[in-house]
This record gives C-alpha cells, structure tokens and sequence, in this order.
C-alpha cells in the first residue's frame, strides 16, 4: 500500500503514531498506525471518526487529540481524542470556526489553534476573489471539555496562513507563514498561557511559508518552505530564559 501525505505523528515512550494523510486522487485516511520501536513492528489502531490529512495531534494525559485537518480543499472543524488505555476514540465539541492553513500547538491542558484563511462563500469562489486571512485564536481545555472564551485582544498580532507553530518553555510560538496579500512574513509571536496574550519575538531569518517543522524540547525547526519560490532555508528558534 501506498504511504499517505499529510499524515501527522505523535510520539508516546518508545511508540510513533502515524495518524490520517492523503492517499491517491486528494482521497482522505482515517487510518491510524502504531510502530513500536522495541521490536519494530507496526500495530493498527481504531481508526479516526473523521478521516483528514494535515491536521494537529497531540499527547495530553494518556490521550492523542486530533484537531481541524482538511478534506479535499475543505475544512475540518472536528476535534477527537484517541483514549490509548482504552483504545477508543470520543469525539468532542467542534471547533468554532471554519479555516484552512491554520495550525495548531499546545501548552499544559490548552489546545491552541491559530490563524487561516476563511473560505470564501461559494459565488465570491466563483469571482476568485481574494483569500481572507484571519488573526482569530481559539483555545479548548482538555480537562473541562470545553472551548475557553477569548478576546479580541488575544488574537494573533498578526493575520497569518500556513505557518509554523510549536511550544517552548511552555509557551506557544508562531512564525512566519503568510500575511495579508500572500506576502511572506518574517516574524514571530509568543503566546502568554496564563493571560492568553501574544507579544512579539524575533523574526525568522528567511521570510517564508509552508515550512516543516520539527519540534525539539528546547527548539523549533522551520525547514525549507516558500518564499516567491522554493526555499531550502533551515531556521532554528529558541526562547531565552526568564
């Protein structure tokens, strides 16, 4: 068989889940894969409620969290946690909006997503009208079950689509991706957990989008991308010490 794109990992004491992607023909997995690194073998889990390809996953408590995604050109606005004790999936209350090019990150007992674009309604699609790109935030507590309500003033500083996002020293980072206009940007935000504020970092090095990433304990990789053109940038950020 044919390995998926898009899928989205998550890594639990020697295990590796490989969960959902894109196979042939934009066609959505639900699958999800264990490799156990011991004996290096690969198990098969309950697959997803909701199959989608390039949403978020996260470990808290014992549980994977997938989040958003996409099906075809669709959003995905569903959020459903994989309970690996029990091996059974539960399916929680949706995301309140409807984006594509978002991302997700986590801190503590909050689920982050941030940014897109807003998919415009069928006849603006029909004119190519120009993508909106949103600054909106929204943060759901995985211990109450529930979406915490947020201000305006803790959205993003910025309007942003398909950037980097990851957690350092506990805190949520953003960087790069695109701006208004689809102009590449440069610079970084840090989210507060307990004010649920964003101030600004530094900027990347190399303005860009549709990076990689990969996460470290104490840094974050922005790897390759787009910026006018292909980039073959590697960017590493880190958080001084409070």
């Amino acid at each position: 068989a044919l390995s998926p794109s898009h899928a989205f990992t998550v890594r639990n004491e020697g295990k590796v889940f490989v969960i959902g992607g894109m196979g042939p023909n934009s066609s959505c997995h639900s699958s999800v894969l264990e490799y156990v690194e011991a004996q290096d073998r690969w198990v098969a889990m309950p697959p997803m409620p909701t199959p989608r390809y390039a949403a978020g996953a996260f470990l808290i408590d014992g549980k994977i969290y997938v989040i958003g995604g996409r099906q075809d050109k669709r959003a995905v606005t569903s959020l459903e946690c994989l309970d690996l004790e029990t091996r059974s999936w539960a399916s929680l209350p949706e995301l309140p909006a409807s984006h594509v090019f978002q991302n997700h990150g986590a801190t503590g007992r909050l689920i982050v997503t941030a940014g897109g674009v807003v998919p415009p309604p069928p006849a603006a699609r029909a004119r190519h009208a120009h993508p909106t790109f949103t600054s909106a935030v929204h943060a759901f507590d995985v211990r109450q079950s529930e979406w915490v309500a947020l201000t305006r003033e803790q959205s993003l500083k910025e309007q942003r689509a398909d950037f980097v996002m990851g957690t350092l020293g506990g805190k949520v980072v953003v960087a790069g991706g695109l701006g208004v206009g689809g102009h590449p940007l440069a610079s970084t935000e840090v989210l507060d957990p307990d004010t649920k504020c964003w101030a600004p970092a530094g900027k990347m090095p190399t303005p860009r989008a549709a990076c990689s990433t990969l996460q470290t304990p104490g840094e974050l990789y922005a790897i390759g991308g787009v910026c006018g053109g292909p980039s073959g940038a590697v960017d590493v950020l880190t958080l001084a010490s409070e």
